[in-house]
């Protein structure tokens, strides 16, 4: 090999290695560089980090000292709009409740003014109505509460409820059954709760009888209404009055408008007080105004008006416990009444819109539909509190249901036309000043007494005629000789009846307790019996009126023509004839 070649093949092996040298230099100056790098950025990177987390912390402590500050400065400016709200909600509310208090007064004063045409035009003694709408009510009283001493109605006078009675008999069973621990309902059976000594009729309807059957009026049981009218026996106690009278006996309470007021609230509520305790379990209550049964037909002519005579229809929905249900203006009224020994009482429940109405009389003279003047009220009363026209008017008001009802309507409209010709003669009959007194009182606005015009019971409707001036009855011969009937009844429920004949007038006359009459015959054994003594009033309101029959009597005859019992129709034709057996003549 030249020298040539031999220098150049160094030169080129020289430049390889200090190529790989100087690479290698390269690459560790190059790692202790990137090294450096991390151990520098390493430090920077911790001393950083601490910096934002001491950055960090002082802002979160800041942003907690102004979130402190900020709530407790949102705290203040809250309750100071807290109570501007308050303020301000309170001020609505009362100016709200105001409005509805001078509404419900102004209502209660027409009512007062349409109260005083029908007692003037029916001639009612007295008279007490309660309206409630929410938790305003309003109380109207007018006219006397005896007409001998002239003591007048107030917001305190008592009136008796008659079978109004019956609702709160229910709500007590409902109380009952809400409190028991013995898993009592209203299907369960009358002997489970009272033991063996419950007896009935029959052993079927002893065993199978329920609360439901009792409250629903479909147990069969006979009325009790004779012994009601009668009274009872002197010298009986309420044991034996609960012991031995008749369930229908609990129509006898009695209460006041201030009172009744407190019970209508308590319905509106669904058996709530106001304190807010269930007193009865809704699920309970809502039974009771829930339909149990249809009516008879009898008693569905009495009490629906869904003809196309009326106005405006009240449909009867049946009968729940111890509460008819009818629909009224699309609405559904729940609703009971009562009468007895010329009282007649009336309660009006529209819990859709929390309205209730109570209102009772203590008499009627000439009226042969007594209830219907509670009745109108009701009806005048309940349009005025839905807000709408009332479609019976200071007219009108006076003849119904007659002009209803009466087949001939263009005379019953041309009587009435005659009777108030004009609204003048009605505000002259306002305008009159005698010397009973109306009171309206307002609860819940404050109490006040006016003195407005009401016509006083004059002395011929406080006369009553004795039975000798009974004209009216039809006279024809009975089928025996009115001897022949004399004698003593009896009826294990109701006690003795005794018919006896008087010489004086050659009639037949009938003594149970206080019912007293004397007997007017009719056809065969059939007499139609005028009441006299202390409750001649019930047949004879008025010296205006003719003598009315407050019950039939019909006697039966064996087959060896003797007068064995008699059968007693205590007024209403859907009811069962009491049979009484002749034990003496």
């Amino acid at each position: 090999m030249s020298i040539l070649a031999q220098n150049k093949c160094r030169t080129v092996l020289f430049s390889r290695h200090t190529l790989w040298r100087l690479t290698c230099i390269g690459a560790s100056l190059l790692l202790i560089y990137f090294i450096h790098l991390w151990f520098t950025i390493g430090n920077e990177s911790k001393y950083v980090d601490s910096l934002s987390y001491k950055k960090a912390e002082y802002l979160q402590n800041a942003y907690m000292n102004f979130k402190t500050i900020n709530q407790r400065e949102y705290k203040v400016e809250s309750q100071k709009e807290d109570e501007l709200h308050l303020q301000m909600s309170s001020k609505v509310r009362n100016e709200i409740n105001e409005e509805k208090k001078r509404q419900l007064h102004e209502i209660g004063a027409q009512v007062k003014d349409i109260a005083e045409i029908v007692s003037h035009c029916k001639g009612v003694p007295g008279m007490t109505i309660a309206m409630v709408k929410g938790e305003q009510s309003v109380l109207v009283s007018l006219g006397k509460a005896d007409v001998v001493s002239g003591r007048p109605v107030t917001k305190e006078t008592k009136f008796l409820m008659n079978s109004l009675t019956k609702t709160f008999l229910g709500q007590l069973l409902g109380v009952l059954i809400s409190e028991s621990s013995k898993n009592i309902s209203w299907d369960t059976r009358v002997k489970d709760i009272l033991g063996p000594d419950f007896q009935l009729v029959t052993s079927e309807v002893t065993q199978e009888v329920t609360l439901r059957d009792l409250l629903s009026h479909r147990s069969g049981l006979s009325s009790g209404n004779l012994a009601v009218r009668s009274t009872y026996p002197q010298g009986w106690t309420k044991a034996d009055l609960v012991n031995q009278g008749p369930l229908s006996a609990v129509c006898l309470l009695s209460s006041n408008a201030e009172d009744m007021v407190k019970w209508i609230k308590f319905n509106l509520r669904s058996g709530c007080l106001e304190d807010g305790r269930q007193l009865i379990r809704r699920d309970i209550w809502m039974e009771m105004w829930h339909h149990q049964i249809d009516l008879s037909p009898m008693f569905l002519k009495a009490v629906d008006k869904s003809s196309t005579n009326w106005p405006v229809r009240d449909i009867s929905e049946g009968y729940g416990l111890f509460w008819f249900l009818n629909k009224y203006r699309g609405f559904k009224i729940c609703w009971h009444g009562g009468g007895l020994y010329s009282h007649y009482t009336l309660a009006w429940m529209i819990p859709e819109k929390e309205i209730g109405l109570y209102i009772s009389i203590n008499g009627y003279s000439g009226d042969s539909k007594p209830f219907s003047i509670v009745e109108s009220l009701v009806y005048y009363t309940a349009d005025l509190l839905l807000g709408y026209q009332p479609w019976l008017d200071q007219k009108s008001i006076c003849y119904y249901p007659s002009y209803w009802t009466n087949s001939n309507k263009q005379s019953s409209k041309h009587k009435m036309n005659e009777e108030f010709m004009t609204v003048s003669k009605l505000e002259v009959f306002l305008s009159k000043k005698h010397a009973n007194p109306v009171e309206l009182v307002t609860t819940g606005v404050g109490h006040k007494q006016e003195h407005v015009s009401v016509k006083p019971v004059s002395e011929d409707d406080k006369r009553l005629s004795s039975p000798s001036e009974a004209q009216s009855f039809p006279r024809t011969l009975s089928a025996l000789p009115v001897y022949s009937y004399a004698g003593v009844y009896f009826n294990p429920l109701f006690g003795n009846l005794t018919f006896f004949a008087d010489i004086t007038c050659s009639c037949l006359q009938s003594k149970m307790n206080m019912l007293s009459g004397i007997l007017h015959p009719v056809r065969n054994h059939t007499f139609d019996v005028e009441l006299t003594e202390s409750l001649r009033f019930l047949s004879k309101p008025s010296k205006q009126m003719p003598p009315q029959a407050a019950f039939k009597v019909d006697f039966t005859v064996d087959s060896n023509g003797e007068v064995s019992g008699v059968d007693v129709h205590s007024g209403w034709s859907m009811e069962v004839p009491i049979h009484f057996i002749r034990r003496f003549r």
